[in-house]
């Protein structure tokens, strides 16, 4: 791969980390943070990272949430990281609380899964092997100092090597 296409495919991933986080709103942590005892399931743990990572700053654990081909590491920073928290901010002001929860899961079909991996080669040059997918249907509830709002949205997540990741080429 030329060393334009890398660069340019490295800048869409992380216009599409930015896009995901903005319009998927979902989860910081547990899910479920009134009870405190519910487990999230493995296939849930990119969401709640990566938005974990957005109310807390924490570069690392959202970068968790998508795989390292993807090359996020290289350059998703911090300055990044605060964009996406001011935007937040502008919206609902200050002191923001999201809470997430997943109405629904669909299976991600073999043949879908063939033209992600595929995707993937032509992309970043590289091969994985993806055991299983899901289709979330996520409900993010947002609030702020500034206001309260309920977002919803569809999130691809991906098993590759016993681990489940946020894709969204």
């Amino acid at each position: 791969m030329n060393k334009i296409l890398k660069k340019s495919t490295q800048i869409i991933a992380i216009m599409l980390t930015i896009l995901i986080s903005l319009f998927v709103l979902s989860g910081c942590g547990n899910k479920d943070e009134g009870s405190g005892n519910k487990e999230i399931p493995d296939y849930e743990k990119p969401v709640a990272n990566m938005f974990r990572g957005m109310q807390d700053k924490d570069v690392d654990a959202y970068i968790s949430a998508f795989p390292k081909f993807m090359g996020l590491a290289d350059y998703f920073n911090q300055e990044y990281m605060d964009y996406l928290v001011e935007t937040l901010e502008k919206d609902y002001g200050t002191d923001i609380k999201i809470k997430y929860d997943v109405s629904d899961k669909k299976e991600i079909s073999e043949e879908n899964i063939k033209e992600m991996e595929a995707s993937i080669v032509e992309l970043y040059s590289t091969t994985v092997d993806i055991k299983s997918g899901y289709q979330l249907d996520v409900e993010a509830h947002i609030t702020g100092s500034e206001g309260t709002d309920t977002e919803s949205s569809k999130v691809d997540v991906y098993q590759i090597d016993n681990q489940w990741y946020i894709i969204g080429l």
